[in-house]
């Protein structure tokens, strides 16, 4: 009984005690009075950056230790100030300032972010030149030579009409003139830079051998004749006037005459041009064009007072006659073609092992009519 009685007083006496000390805390729990409690251990609210910007030129990397972290906390605890260091950006961030460009670059420490706002500047483009040239008229764009322009550079061109830059601009320069043009060149990382220089295209002198002719044979029929030679191929506004030198006979043989032509092209220029053309048997073989075919391309011969022409390709050969009327092929030395027969109304060309079978129009018709 006594040790009960002993027990439920020191638990009366721990409980007042209890509340003693409580009601002191409330009063002043070692804080001047305050209500809220100093906490113990502060945490960070949040993080800022000094100075907020920066400006690289592509290919300098950031100094980190030119930038600090302002680091703010809980409660009483007074602002911490830190360097930047690598670590706090991410390789993604890093890499996109090897690329000229404006960029958000997060920093991260104590588990908060902060925004450092960076331009990386282009590069300048330097030794750029454009230098002017003259050429003849093809048909195709003419542009100044761009020189030093970095690898997979994209270069554009404003062409004006004239020597100097005014007001007048085309899309390209092509037909005979005087151009002035300025070229532009622009690539990846590189601020763009223009540089100039002029185009002089020149008229084309056309070659009358060049050209298509027909008719330039005639028929021997013991009359005089007169040549009736006709020409394709010639540009728009020039025409073939007429001939000059000989242009009528009456027996067989090879005759000179120079067509002489009127008009003007904005684009070519063309001389008088000096042929020959030939009263010939009607049974002759250079009176018609030969045709052939093999491995599925067909093959085109003609010949000239001096020449055979096999698709577009001109071989020395002259024509005769024995005296049994049979023609006699007489070829250049150091050509492919080794040899021209007529067996029968088949025209026989040998090239080395090759050999192609020519037959006339006419023998052609006569043959797929059946």
């Amino acid at each position: 009984m006594k040790l009960k009685k002993l027990v439920a007083g020191i638990l009366a006496a721990i409980t007042v005690f209890c509340m003693a000390a409580f009601a002191v805390g409330c009063t002043n729990n070692g804080n001047g009075g305050n209500s809220e409690p100093k906490p113990e251990n502060p945490t960070v609210t949040s993080i800022s950056i000094a100075p907020e910007t920066a400006v690289l030129n592509l290919g300098e990397t950031l100094d980190y230790s030119k930038y600090t972290i302002t680091v703010k906390y809980t409660g009483e605890k007074e602002d911490e100030t830190i360097s930047l260091r690598e670590t706090m950006i991410s390789e993604d961030d890093k890499a996109k300032l090897s690329v000229a460009g404006d960029y958000d670059i997060i920093i991260t420490a104590y588990g908060k972010t902060t925004t450092l706002k960076v331009t990386v500047k282009k590069l300048a483009m330097e030794g750029i030149t454009a230098e002017s040239v003259t050429e003849t008229y093809s048909g195709k764009p003419v542009y100044p030579v761009v020189k030093g322009a970095p690898q997979g550079a994209d270069i554009t061109y404003t062409v004006y009409e004239g020597k100097v830059k005014g007001d007048k601009t085309v899309d390209a320069a092509v037909d005979v003139g005087e151009y002035f043009v300025e070229a532009t060149v622009s690539a990846r990382n590189y601020e763009s830079t223009t540089v100039s220089a002029n185009v002089t295209i020149n008229k084309k002198a056309i070659n009358g051998a060049d050209l298509s002719w027909k008719n330039v044979n005639a028929v021997y029929t013991g009359e005089e004749v007169e040549l009736a030679a006709t020409v394709e191929g010639l540009p728009e506004g020039i025409t073939l006037k007429g001939f000059s030198g000989t242009t009528k006979a009456k027996e067989k043989g090879v005759y000179s005459a120079t067509a002489e032509f009127e008009g003007e092209n904005k684009n070519y220029t063309i001389s008088d041009y000096t042929f020959t053309w030939s009263i010939l048997d009607s049974n002759d073989v250079r009176m018609e064009k030969w045709y052939a075919a093999k491995g599925g391309e067909l093959y085109v011969a003609e010949f000239t007072s001096d020449s055979v022409v096999i698709n577009g390709t001109s071989y020395p050969c002259t024509v005769t006659y024995d005296e049994a009327g049979k023609p006699v092929f007489a070829m250049g030395g150091g050509i492919a073609i080794t040899s021209i027969a007529l067996n029968g109304s088949v025209l026989v060309v040998t090239e080395g092992e090759d050999t192609l079978n020519f037959i006339v129009k006419t023998n052609l018709d006569n043959y797929y009519a059946g």
